[in-house]
């Protein structure tokens, strides 16, 4: 069976763990904060995906470079309706990327249900200074985007 290491980053509340949890077998999350990490497990036959969701606080940041190594998956989420989180980004990519080695990393604009307050531009932008292999917009509400985020997962 092959093992893929997925790592989950950013910002406090922009719904790593229900995106994690709506692309595992858990189902949607109920909601509450993430205390230092939690993981989930996707995949089919053959091929199994352990998400890694890193709690958002900054108390919690110097977790990031420990739990990161060995993933081949970094996937950066941001919140589509509350732009400081989109601009948070490289700061996380820097703390979770220093842990890996050659990881692809898939940019996420999650809540897209709520609303987009960020521009394409803006996202353009920030992918590229993140060397995001990837942009995809979620709802984990609605699961818009979700099955392509579990796609690109599964096939990296």
């Amino acid at each position: 069976m092959r093992r893929l290491k997925v790592i989950f980053a950013g910002e406090s509340e922009v719904g790593k763990t229900s995106v994690a949890a709506a692309i595992s077998a858990a189902g949607l999350a109920s909601g509450g904060p993430t205390i230092g990490a939690d993981f989930f497990v996707s995949g089919p036959d053959g091929v199994r995906a352990v998400i890694f969701d890193l709690a958002g606080q900054d108390r919690f940041a110097p977790l990031a470079p420990l739990l990161s190594r060995g993933a081949r998956i970094v996937v950066l989420i941001f919140d589509v309706s509350r732009p400081e989180t989109l601009l948070a980004i490289p700061d996380w990519a820097e703390r979770v990327l220093s842990g890996t080695e050659d990881a692809k990393v898939i940019l996420v604009g999650n809540k897209l249900d709520a609303g987009l307050r960020v521009t394409p531009e803006d996202i353009a932008s920030v992918a590229a200074a993140v060397g995001a292999h990837r942009v995809i917009l979620t709802s984990a509400s609605t699961g818009f985007g979700l099955n392509e985020l579990r796609k690109e997962l599964l096939e990296a």
